[in-house]
């Protein structure tokens, strides 16, 4: 990557960390930051500011990492969700679609919730067993 694009991508990081509330304080990080001279700014020959942006990016992706996958428990969320709106493998909701399609065209008043319901967990048994409905 770029360090135009890592200066970006670390700060859209941080201000996810920070509205978050969870961004924590990294010393040795605003220490690089704080060493950092005009002349590293303008022209970079020593590469410090290089260094300082690969670091930023970095100790942003490892704690954005750690709150979304460890601490928010980010993977265990995906995995429900795609239970939920999938069932592991996405045919209930065309199975759902199909069986329910003339209740659903129905006008909203006249639909009836408790058929639809029905219609939902027949599909979803069906996607459950492995069959079409």
């Amino acid at each position: 990557k770029s360090h135009l694009a890592k200066v970006l991508t670390a700060g859209k990081y941080r201000v996810v960390l920070r509205d978050a509330a969870c961004s924590g304080e990294d010393n040795e990080l605003e220490a690089t930051w704080a060493a950092l001279t005009p002349a590293d700014v303008v022209e970079d020959a020593a590469g410090r500011l290089a260094r300082a942006i690969d670091q930023a990016y970095a100790a942003s992706a490892a704690e954005l990492k750690a709150v979304l996958f460890e601490r928010e428990r980010g993977l265990e969320k995906l995995r429900v969700l795609k239970r939920f709106f999938l069932a592991g493998q996405g045919d209930f909701l065309a199975n759902f679609l199909d069986l329910a399609d003339a209740e659903l065209r129905k006008p909203a008043q006249k639909a009836s919730p408790t058929r639809l319901a029905h219609l939902l967990a027949v599909a979803l048994a069906a996607s459950a067993r492995g069959e079409g409905a």
